[in-house]
């Protein structure tokens, strides 16, 4: 499924593609928006590769690095 926000007068869109059954996990995201140096149109995209279900708040220190490799976030 697909979620969209559009901001006409910032030129500026924003789709949210999301699984369409519960939990409806967000698979990835595309954005559209004018560049600030040029003018013209850039679109940034987000695509879900990996994901683990981890306890973030007793593993996000630098001893925990190695979760971030393992992601592909490195």
């Amino acid at each position: 499924m697909e979620y969209k926000i559009e901001y006409a007068q910032l030129k500026r869109t924003m789709s949210i593609i999301f699984e369409n059954k519960a939990p409806y996990k967000i698979m990835g995201w595309f954005e559209t928006f004018p560049s600030s140096f040029d003018g013209k149109q850039r679109t940034t995209s987000v695509i879900l590769k990996k994901q683990k279900m981890l306890p973030y708040w007793s593993q996000n220190s630098l001893k925990n690095e190695y979760l971030r490799e393992e992601l592909g976030l490195r």
